[in-house]
């Protein structure tokens, strides 16, 4: 069945985004007393030449305007092990008390333990995009974790990676 134009609504879109699957990551910022961190998935590159990362963050995060004064974020990928870290960071945790994290002062911003992957970014741009905004950092930062296989999110669903197919 064809959607006309006119019955796009917000839950359709939704609903079909949500079958493009993504990883799932922790965007962090700041240290101590003042980190903010964040679950997001509308993470990419943009750029090689420089290298150079964005993320979209809700008009009203905490986590954003914490960004706007550090000047710095963190991309850290989850591992396939790690959903109530999502869960946890995305403010929906229903638990008795967090789960188990470590943050790390690191070169590139607040790199998260047991993470698949980081990047840290200087902030360059930040663009407003309807109930968005759209963060562009230079990478100034690359860890490569110790393995495992990211997290993946698709259909309000967490996901894993299954046995390669080529």
């Amino acid at each position: 069945m064809l959607t006309a134009i006119s019955d796009i609504t917000q839950k359709k879109f939704k609903s079909v985004m949500g079958r493009f699957a993504t990883g799932v990551t922790v965007i962090a910022t700041g240290w101590g007393e003042r980190l903010y961190a964040m679950t997001a998935n509308a993470v990419t590159s943009v750029s090689l030449d420089p290298l150079r990362m964005l993320v979209c963050i809700t008009n009203e995060s905490h986590c954003l305007a914490a960004i706007r004064r550090e000047g710095t974020f963190s991309v850290n990928i989850l591992r396939e092990d790690q959903v109530a870290l999502s869960v946890y960071f995305s403010g929906y945790w229903k638990g008795a008390g967090a789960p188990a994290f470590r943050f790390a002062p690191w070169e590139g911003g607040a790199r998260l333990h047991g993470a698949v992957a980081s990047i840290g970014c200087d902030v360059t741009e930040i663009h407003a995009s309807g109930d968005h905004k759209i963060v562009i950092g230079d990478v100034r930062g690359i860890y490569v974790g110790a393995g495992g296989s990211p997290l993946i999110y698709a259909q309000s669903r967490y996901h894993y990676l299954g046995p390669e197919i080529s």
